[in-house]
């Protein structure tokens, strides 16, 4: 009988060739379980999460609960128990590492059913979605920063949509409704039904001009529950979008109760009126029909001198007391508008007697007799500093916020799952345009690199049905030349010209990817080299036994002239050996340094008396050039340590040139430094071999430990300094050192 092929649960909806691409991603972490609770199949992403948080190794026929904490074991059995009754199950739940950091994932199990529609087994599916929970909690602090710029200052906000509907309201609202009417404020419900029936004709008309474009401001008179009055003025500001689109009404509210009994006391009694008149931080002037200064109040006394540098006098024309730079045209306008019952008011900036900008708030109104015709004008003046700096940054945080995209050091596309609608500078450098209107209108899809796209079309279509956000995933883009660049991608639903449509950011992470496998590769270094060093510092110990006691042996055997040369051998071999041992440890340890002044080219001199000694004669047939200035600066080093430097890269240059060649030793000042080179003629260096120079343990030579340039440059690091090198052309190769003066 031939053997059927097992089908695709329906549950999953996928093709075969869909579910394979799906199993084998990295992305989701599948593991398909039998019934029995064994592992029947799992995918390349369920094995590594498995190791690396759980510290396990997966395999088929695994008994996949005896992996499972002893805490968890029955919750996740129960679980499945669940899916092989039929159910499909999904959550979000956070798992501790191996490494000790907790991890989020969303998990998904679903029934698998054979061609009959029976349970045959469970398959597990989990991502991880770190990335998407931190994206989540930053979102939650900037609504909560939003929310307390809107929750600030005392007046009543309320938002409405287009139809009325109330879609949300600040902590002002709800204390004023709650204190003066006793009901509360109801998102979500009409905005009209949740206030007073005598208030909505006057809404309903305001609302509609405000729908309009208009900004419409009156002031209503409201009967609290206690039955007391109180005063407001409502302003009704049409919410516009980016399209300049009026979507809703920001109704505003703001007790104006004192202003009001103000108003009120100057028209009864002139006790009230000074009363009033005198208190708060208001300048107030009274103004006669003839614009001259007929009264003003304590706080217009007292900073007349202060900004206009004299004081006012009853009698003496207003307009002698305009501050420098306002304009005299402003003042007889809005004076004029007063004296035919109209009350103004506008903001501006005045610079005071010490030459500062201050900003007011001015206001003119009439002043009504008791038959009710204007006798003069009141003029106030409100200092509003602090509001306008309030302002300016509030402008200023919106305009980062518009440039943020713009000069974002990531890259931005809008796209509508086919086309590119809007791209940022940095997305046009990262996909190797030219301009930024070079990618607008061009197929997103273009971009992704094959493998992928069956991946982000999927997420594509989750964002736009959704309305949601895909977690960050790495992924390779193809420029417009075409070569590749790694990216980390990350889409989220975003409105754009009316229309659905998918804000992507993506991040360049070739630096990343370099940076990891750098700091791998460093770990490892670090780890063989603290081995070594335990090593050598335990063998050094009985070396040093060895190499006393060769000595001693020798000298016993003196008259044996047929072992000298054996005991020759000893002693040379244990004392290189013990050498190495030294190196080591310096290599491994820290470095200790002890700086004093000393010459730049005697230290070099005494480097090369040491490298000729410990070379040999060979050296008789290699030049020495100098080239150091006359008055070269002294330098501040360990002169110990720095001639061990020297006389490695001299050495090195010696066995570099053989027998004959020419050696440079250089030296020039650089502002705050010194450069100092090493360069000689020699065959250079292996294009093959310089990545790792200056890497421990890696020589060219038959008895080099590979520790000198790697202990040189630690030497050169601890001064301050850096050591690297460079091709001598036409041959041969430089070792350059910067040294800093100081």
């Amino acid at each position: 009988m031939k053997e059927q092929k097992p089908t695709v649960s329906p549950t999953l909806h996928l093709s075969e060739a869909t579910l394979r691409a799906v199993f084998d991603s990295r992305t989701y972490n599948i593991i398909l379980i039998g019934k029995d609770g064994r592992i029947l199949g799992f995918n390349e992403g369920a094995a590594q999460a498995a190791r690396e948080v759980q510290g396990v190794e997966y395999y088929v026929g695994m008994d996949f609960f005896s992996k499972v904490d002893e805490q968890s074991r029955a919750f996740v059995q129960a679980r499945h128990d669940k899916v092989m009754a039929g159910e499909s199950l999904r959550f979000e739940m956070p798992y501790p590492g191996v490494d000790g950091v907790e991890h989020w994932y969303d998990i998904q199990y679903d029934p698998l059913k054979d061609e009959a529609g029976e349970v045959t087994g469970v398959c597990l599916t989990n991502i991880c979605i770190d990335d998407r929970k931190r994206a989540e909690k930053a979102l939650q602090s900037s609504e909560q920063d939003l929310r307390a710029v809107f929750n600030s200052g005392t007046q009543m906000m309320a938002l409405m949509d287009k139809t009325g509907i109330l879609r949300d309201f600040n902590r002002n609202a709800v204390s004023l409704i709650r204190g003066l009417l006793g009901t509360e404020f109801v998102a979500g419900r009409s905005f009209v039904d949740q206030i007073p029936e005598i208030f909505r004709e006057t809404f309903l008309a305001n609302f509609q001009k405000a729908l309009q474009g208009q900004m419409v401001s009156s002031e209503r008179q409201v009967t609290a529950k206690d039955g007391s009055e109180h005063w407001f003025e409502f302003t009704y500001n049409p919410v516009f979008d980016s399209e300049k689109t009026v979507t809703g009404v920001c109704l505003t509210g703001v007790l104006i109760d004192e202003r009001k009994k103000a108003e009120e006391a100057m028209r009864r009694s002139e006790a009230h009126l000074r009363a009033v008149f005198n208190s708060g931080s208001q300048v107030t002037v009274l103004i006669a029909k003839d614009g001259r200064i007929r009264d003003f109040n304590k706080t217009a006394a007292a900073m007349a001198p202060r900004v206009l540098g004299k004081s006012l006098v009853p009698g003496m024309p207003f307009l002698k007391t305009l501050p420098p730079g306002a304009s005299q045209e402003i003042f007889l306008k809005s004076f004029q508008a007063a004296l035919e019952g109209k009350e103004t008011r506008g903001e501006r900036s005045i610079q005071a007697l010490d030459g500062s900008e201050r900003w007011v708030e001015v206001n003119y109104q009439p002043v009504f007799n008791d038959s009710g015709g204007v006798e003069g004008v009141c003029f106030s003046l409100t200092f509003i500093d602090e509001r306008k700096k309030a302002e300016a940054a509030v402008k200023e945080s919106e305009a980062r916020y518009r440039k943020l995209v713009e000069f974002s050091p990531d890259a931005v596309l809008v796209h509508d799952g086919a086309k590119i609608l809007f791209a940022n500078s940095a997305a046009a450098k990262l996909l190797g345009a030219s301009r930024v209107d070079d990618l607008v209108g061009v197929d997103v899809w273009r971009f992704v690199k094959e493998e992928f796209k069956l991946i982000a079309v999927d997420r594509v279509r989750r964002i736009l049905e959704e309305k949601g956000t895909s977690a960050a995933m790495e992924q390779e883009w193809k420029r417009l030349d075409g070569t590749l660049v790694p990216v980390e991608v990350q889409g989220t639903f975003l409105p754009y010209g009316g229309n659905p449509a998918i804000l992507a950011i993506l991040r360049d992470i070739t630096d990343r990817r370099k940076t990891a496998q750098l700091l791998t590769r460093y770990e490892r270094l670090a780890t063989i080299g603290k081995v070594i060093a335990a090593i050598a510092h335990e063998v050094r110990n009985p070396l040093t036994v060895v190499s006393g006691m060769s000595k001693v042996l020798k000298s016993k055997m003196s008259h044996r002239q047929e072992y000298s040369q054996e005991l020759d051998t000893i002693v040379q071999q244990t004392h290189r050996l013990k050498l190495f041992m030294n190196d080591i440890l310096d290599y491994s340890r820290g470095m200790e340094i002890q700086k004093v002044k000393v010459d730049a080219r005697s230290l070099v001199e005494q480097s090369l008396v040491l490298a000729n000694a410990q070379y040999g004669p060979r050296h008789a047939e290699i030049q020495v050039d100098w080239a150091f200035p006359k008055n070269c600066p002294e330098l501040s080093v360990d002169p110990g340590r720095m001639e061990q430097v020297f006389c490695n890269l001299i050495l090195n240059a010696f066995q570099s040139m053989g027998d004959q060649g020419t050696l440079v030793l250089s030296a020039k000042a650089q502002g705050p430094k010194v450069l100092l080179e090493v360069a000689d003629d020699g065959p250079g260096i292996a294009p093959s071999d310089a990545p790792k120079l200056f890497e421990p343990f890696f020589t060219t030579k038959r008895q080099g430990s590979g520790l000198g340039l790697p202990i040189s440059r630690k030497i050169v690091e601890a001064h301050g300094g850096k050591l690297e090198w460079r091709t001598n052309e036409p041959k041969g190769c430089v070792f350059y050192i910067e040294l800093p003066l100081l």
